[in-house]
């Protein structure tokens, strides 16, 4: 199977990184790097080779991508993603993780920066109570 013009928005989406609503080549790099890793996660992860995963399934790939996810976690992203059946195709296993890596990436920055406002605001604080003694 193929993957969905939805998931294929997605991608672009996340990965746009000017804005442009296009893939640059290195863009479409990083895409096709993020396939093939993901694509042998898959397959490393779906134990009866049946082409879509269980939460189970999910956990152990999730894992394989470096990604540790408590059971809430998990069953959000499942919720999500899963079919009627409550398994989860490469495509949207693909679309999962995609979303989730930009989502820690995000969540990494974002707690960076607060650690360097935080470094920022310790040394003012450091200053003004050395400029008053």
């Amino acid at each position: 199977e193929g993957i969905t013009l939805e998931t294929c928005r997605s991608i672009v989406n996340l990965l746009d990184k000017d804005g442009n609503g296009k893939l640059s080549l290195t863009e479409f790099h990083v895409l096709w790097m993020k396939i093939q890793q993901y694509q042998k996660i898959f397959r490393s992860a779906d134990a009866d080779n049946s082409g879509a995963m269980n939460s189970h399934e999910m956990r152990e790939a999730l894992s394989q991508a470096g990604f540790q996810v408590n059971n809430a976690v998990l069953q959000v992203i499942v919720s999500r993603y899963a079919n009627s059946e409550s398994s989860v195709d490469f495509d949207s296993f693909l679309s999962a993780l995609i979303r989730v890596e930009m989502l820690f990436s995000e969540f990494l920055s974002l707690f960076r920066l607060l650690g360097r406002l935080l470094w920022k605001c310790n040394l003012l604080q450091l200053q003004v109570t050395l400029f008053k003694m």
